[in-house]
């Protein structure tokens, strides 16, 4: 059986990965499947604990079987993409780089096991230049960019302002993550042909 390309769109916050993928459910010239972005309820097994290593494993191994039965379905598509992918869980797991490791070793186990029905590869959307993106609005965007460079924040937008300064310092910490990941490929925000080379890279052989 050929195998199904499964391309996984990663990116940092705000690059438009949500958008870019359901644009291709409607611009693709190729059969394609989207899957959304997979939330997998740990919270009654892992209580607060839902990004430690187990919890992020749990996720992983949903994700594959998720990927392998969009595969395995009649039609087949000839391409896959995915919201976000394992690649997600080695961010967002916390314990440093044994944790890392340890979704790593994950992600080879369950890439093996799936390999005769899906060849999955990363694609990182990178943002385009500036500051960082946030999903909060601009204002807030703008008073927690205050707060992240050490002004005082004050009054009702206190809050927000502090929400919005962390948003963006996981951003760029994000960011940092994805530029020195091994990826398939690489395709810049705002640049008018990301689905288009995203959809080319997912054909490549």
């Amino acid at each position: 059986m050929t195998r199904v390309v499964c391309v996984c769109v990663e990116g940092a916050p705000g690059t438009g990965k949500s958008a870019l993928c359901a644009a291709a459910a409607t611009q693709a010239a190729v059969p394609v499947t989207v899957l959304e972005e997979l939330y997998v309820d740990v919270d009654g097994a892992f209580a607060n604990d839902t990004r430690s290593v187990r919890a992020m494993s749990v996720w992983v191994r949903a994700w594959f079987e998720s990927v392998a039965a969009a595969a395995s379905a009649h039609p087949r598509p000839r391409l896959i993409l995915s919201d976000r992918g394992p690649l997600s869980a080695e961010l967002y797991v916390t314990g440093g780089e044994e944790a890392r490791a340890a979704v790593r070793a994950v992600i080879a186990e369950c890439t093996a096991a799936h390999s005769a029905v899906v060849d999955v590869r990363n694609v990182v959307v990178t943002a385009p230049p500036g500051p960082p993106r946030s999903r909060t609005n601009a204002a807030a965007v703008a008073a927690g960019a205050a707060v992240a460079a050490g002004a005082a924040a004050a009054g009702p937008d206190a809050a927000d302002a502090a929400a919005a300064a962390a948003a963006l310092a996981w951003a760029e910490t994000a960011a940092r993550f994805y530029e020195s990941a091994p990826v398939w490929g690489r395709v810049r925000a705002g640049s008018g042909r990301v689905l288009a080379e995203v959809l080319a890279l997912g054909q490549r052989a």
